[in-house]
């Protein structure tokens, strides 16, 4: 007749104690993967708000730079022109 495995109560509490082991380890290790995701996403929202805000201020200055007031003093100061019935006068520096 074959002897039919049937297992103690240390067999029992040996496998149980293995398995809480392995789900501690696995709940663990989780969690870690759980922080370092979370950390990556504050710095990306971070880098988010800044974008944001170097996009604003960009606009801001797209906007400025389209101004016929800005275009007409680059005109003046780069290019040296002057509005009609204007006298344009040329300074020496250094004297």
């Amino acid at each position: 007749m074959a002897r039919v495995f049937r297992p103690g109560l240390k067999t029992l509490m040996g496998i149980v104690f293995v398995l809480m082991v392995f789900l501690a380890f696995n709940f663990c290790l989780q969690y870690g993967h759980l922080a370092t995701m979370q950390q990556d996403v504050r710095q990306m929202e971070s880098q988010v708000r800044e974008l944001r805000q170097k996009n604003e201020e960009l606009r801001r200055q797209l906007q400025q730079v389209q101004s016929d007031s800005y275009i007409e003093q680059m005109a003046r100061e780069k290019l040296g022109l002057v509005k009609p019935g204007e006298t344009r006068i040329i300074t020496r520096s250094g004297q």
